[in-house]
Parts: C-alpha cells; structure tokens; sequence
C-alpha cells in the first residue's frame, strides 16, 4: 500500500523527487555554528556521535527501513515539551514497585527487558525523532557512557529499546556504517 502504509513486512514510501534526483535520503549536513546554537538554545551540550551525524546529514527524511525520520537541528525539542500527556499515562501507571535497579536497567543488547525503563526519564529526554505509529527515537541525558547520552527507540507498543549511545542505535540497526 502507499503512503507509509504497512504492507506484509515491507513498508512502502513515497519519496519526492528532490530525494530520488539527489540520491541522499538525508539533508545537507549541519555546520558547528548550527550545532552551536542549537546547543545554546537546549542549554546542553550535544553526545558526539550525535554530533557527528547532524554533521554528516542535518536530519532525515521520513522513510521506512526500521528507523524514523530523524529531526533537523531546528525541530529538535525535549520530549515534554510535546508530549506531557504521553509522559503522564507512564507516571501515573508506575509505582514503587516499578522502579528499576541497576542491575536490570544496564542490560543492553538482545537481554534488556524492553519494559524495564526508568519512566521518570521521559521529563529530561531530547526528542530527535518525529513519532510515527507511537514511536520516537531519544537521548536520554541522565545516563552518560564516555561522553555519549543512552539513547532509545520508544514506543508505546514494544517498550523502550535502549542503546549505550546514538551510534550504537544507529549500528545495530543496521543503517548505516559507522561515521565517526
């Protein structure tokens, strides 16, 4: 079917013609003064990796292979900003009973409980994805690994999958080689 439409596993997008004759899905990339300002103006310093990407490609365009469209530098915004609602339905469904201990939360990779997350998280994440079908990619500031923020695929119908940072998202899903 069209239009973002799923059709068995495959899904089927309709791309423009400025993409189909640049050959890129992506956008021009962002210059370090662009980052910058984006910088100042979240009052955060951007992980590297991320960094790097925006540098290679200042966004992507909506497009179906596993992943979102990924946010220009101008359209990046806290997750609360937009979705309070979504953050509230989490807050009010957990209790202490549902908080996480670190052994559990530090479970990367094919082991992680996709329902174990830390729900009060969702306050301090940086939305880089639009949301499609419930779902928007994350960085989440409150756990660092060497400089790069945990960054998650979250949905509201599989859980949270989580990533020790945005270039181990991007590689294990298989889309693009390492840039960095």
């Amino acid at each position: 079917e069209k239009n973002g439409r799923v059709s068995g596993l495959w899904r089927y997008t309709e791309l423009s013609q400025e993409i189909i004759d640049s050959g890129w899905l992506g956008k021009e990339g962002a210059l370090e003064d662009e980052i910058l300002a984006t910088e100042a103006r979240l009052g955060i310093e951007l992980p590297p990796s991320y960094r790097n990407f925006l540098k290679v490609t200042n966004g992507w365009n909506n497009w179906q292979l596993g992943v979102l469209g990924f946010y220009s530098l101008e359209d990046i915004i806290w997750f609360r900003q937009n979705n309070s609602d979504w953050i509230e339905t989490y807050l009010d469904g957990s209790d202490d009973e549902d908080q996480v201990d670190d052994e559990d939360y530090f479970i990367y990779g094919k082991l992680q409980d996709e329902y174990s997350f830390r729900v009060e998280y969702l306050e301090s994440a940086l939305q880089i994805s639009m949301a499609q079908e419930s779902e928007v990619i994350l960085l989440n500031p409150e756990i660092i690994h060497e400089q790069e923020w945990e960054a998650w695929i979250f949905s509201d119908h599989i859980g949270v999958k989580r990533y020790c940072s945005f270039s181990e998202m991007i590689q294990r899903r298989g889309l693009v080689n390492e840039w960095v």
